[in-house]
């Protein structure tokens, strides 16, 4: 497996780990449901599944946990 880079170079876990922090958030800080209305909130949902499928989709490379020197 040669083609492998660490986890944190990988866009899709980056994309995921600030979208996961960031719901985590909105029930104590709500910034988003306020800003967009009820109806809007669960597009956006939509849409950032939607982002994180285009990136599983463009992923070319295998993603490490492990470090290997």
């Amino acid at each position: 497996m040669d083609n492998v880079k660490p986890w944190y170079k990988s866009k899709t876990i980056i994309f995921n780990a600030l979208i996961a922090g960031l719901t985590s958030l909105e029930p104590v800080f709500p910034l988003l449901k306020p800003m967009l209305g009820e109806s809007y909130y669960p597009v956006l949902m939509v849409l950032l599944t939607t982002g994180n499928g285009i990136l599983r989709a463009i992923t070319t490379q295998g993603v490490s946990f492990v470090h290997k020197d």
